[in-house]
Formats: structure tokens, sequence, C-alpha cells
């Protein structure tokens, strides 16, 4: 019967402390995401245009492409941020159900 972790812990076999090994490669992973959140968030845009419109609509235009709400680089690696960090917590969830069973 499954677990919290959604696998069956008769069926699983792991090396001792595999799981635990996953979650904490996404771990890792997870800060060098926020690393990157980071440099994204504080990127600073400098067109060579002054402050024109042209250059002042090209660097807004950049700036929502970068750290927009919605459909920007910053709201993807966001995105990852909350995947990896939940496969992280499965893995060790895993582990401890592994570990008891």
């Amino acid at each position: 019967m499954p677990g919290e972790s959604g696998l069956d812990m008769n069926e699983l076999h792991l090396a001792p402390g595999a799981a635990l090994k996953v979650s904490q490669e996404f771990s890792g992973a997870v800060d060098k995401l926020e690393e990157l959140r980071s440099q994204v968030n504080s990127f600073a845009f400098d067109l060579g245009m002054g402050a024109c419109a042209e250059g002042t609509s090209w660097a807004s235009a950049l700036k929502e492409l970068t750290s927009g709400q919605t459909d920007s680089v910053l709201a993807v690696v966001e995105a990852h941020i909350k995947t990896v960090k939940t496969w992280a917590e499965w893995a060790k969830v895993a582990q401890n159900e592994y570990d008891n069973t």
C-alpha cells in the first residue's frame, strides 16, 4: 500500500540513503536557481539610447521579458524553484518511509 510519498515501500528497493541523496541534490539545485533568480531580478539594462522615448520603450520591454509577472525569465525560474523544492521534499518523505518500513 502506498504511503504519503505515493510509493509502495514493499515494492521499492533503494540503496541506503539513496532518496536522501536525491533530496540533497535537488536542494542544491534550488540554491543555484535562487542565485539565478537574484541575478535575473537585479539585471540592469543600458541600451545606450539615453532617455529618449524609443530607448525607454525598449528598456521597458526588456524588463518585462526578464522580470515581468508572467511569461518572463523570472517567472520561469520561480516556477522551477517551486517544482524542485517539491521534488526534494518528496524524496525526503520517500526516504523516511523506506527507512521505517
